[in-house]
């Protein structure tokens, strides 16, 4: 038996995806949402939003410990240097290329998440118009959770595409595609 998941991070692509798998009939186990708790209200609206349009559970993640504590509070040790094994900074500060402690949180819940469900497939909406960043998961992934797909890609829908198809159903995301 297959459990597809679709990972939500309840933007266009994600949205789109979800849809588009639905009207094609295939059978989806759950959605997947992180809840950083930085979420704008719009989102959590916008995610109640589809939740009531389709009769796919949206599952919603929250992390162990707040955003706030990660990026202000966490005693970070130092691994090497003079102060090796002890604390040099406190807090992981703002996300950067660098510094990406923010995906990995979400990353490791999803993936807790995932790995309690058999014969599960993730399904992670990426683009065809995104091949960066498909190639990329593909690749650093295939080891170690070779059971994913990205549905957008095998339907030919770029972001454009996405973004309309979203408009056409209705969604807004609180006003915010108005300036899109």
């Amino acid at each position: 038996m297959t459990n597809q998941i679709v990972s939500l991070s309840g933007g266009k692509d994600s949205t789109a995806m979800l849809l588009m798998m639905l009207e094609r009939g295939e059978e989806i186990h759950s959605a997947v949402f992180f809840d950083t708790g930085w979420e704008f209200p719009a989102m959590h609206t916008h995610l109640d939003q589809l939740e009531a349009m389709v009769d796919v559970p949206i599952v919603r993640l929250v992390p162990e410990r707040s955003f706030d504590y990660w990026m202000f509070e966490r005693p970070v040790i130092a691994r090497k240097g003079p102060l090796k094994g002890k604390v040099h900074r406190t807090g992981n500060g703002w996300p950067s290329p660098m510094r990406r402690w923010c995906t990995r949180q979400k990353v490791d819940a999803i993936k807790s998440y995932v790995k309690a469900i058999p014969g599960v497939v993730q399904c992670i909406g990426f683009a065809v118009d995104e091949p960066k960043r498909y190639e990329n998961v593909s690749a650093s992934m295939e080891k170690h959770a070779p059971n994913r797909r990205f549905p957008l890609v095998e339907y030919e829908i770029t972001e454009a595409q996405a973004l309309s198809y979203c408009k056409d159903k209705g969604f807004e995301w609180g006003g915010a595609l108005r300036f899109v």
